[in-house]
């Protein structure tokens, strides 16, 4: 579009160009595909995606179980297998997902992939901890999962196809 053409003509890739510093946009690096920019920023996303799921892993539990006293064996078992049924699905229709964005967009579309599937896997999540029905709030925990791990199979295949080939398995 011209928007996009008019944003890669002002964007300069060089950090120095005849003595003068030029600045690079956020949306370059995220939606244009600017390589040497895109690993560190994947890193640092990925990263505090990581961290995320680590406080949904660690407080999901304490917050149920005082909620609900009674049905802490439930959760348990539940919580479980919603963890590893749909997170691993999440994870293979991003990567599945990821493909096919790279053919419509090339790189910036596994970048959309994962910040869309970061961005709404949040309301699920807080939802699930919200509702006063225990059954809809593991179903809304199940929706978070699906939706919410879709990031790691489009980051692995964004990571992997930006390292160069000699690294991509040191990439892994």
């Amino acid at each position: 579009s011209k928007k996009d053409s008019k944003i890669d003509s002002q964007v300069d890739i060089n950090v120095k160009t005849s003595g003068r510093k030029s600045g690079i946009s956020i949306y370059h690096i995220l939606c244009r595909g600017s390589v040497p920019y895109a690993i560190p920023l994947l890193l640092l996303g990925s990263g505090l995606r990581f961290m995320g799921g680590i406080a949904i892993f660690v407080y999901t539990p304490v917050v149920v179980s005082r909620k609900y006293p009674i049905r802490s064996d439930v959760f348990s078992v539940f919580n479980a297998i919603v963890v590893l049924s749909c997170g691993s699905l999440s994870a293979v229709i991003g990567g599945k997902l990821g493909q096919r964005a790279v053919q419509l967009y090339g790189m910036r579309g596994l970048t959309r992939i994962l910040i869309y599937s970061c961005i709404l896997s949040i309301s699920p999540f807080i939802v699930s901890l919200l509702v006063n029905n225990f059954w809809l709030s593991m179903s809304l925990l199940a929706l978070g999962y699906l939706i919410g791990e879709a990031w790691m199979g489009a980051s692995l295949a964004l990571l992997q196809s930006l390292s160069p080939k000699r690294g991509q398995g040191l990439a892994m």
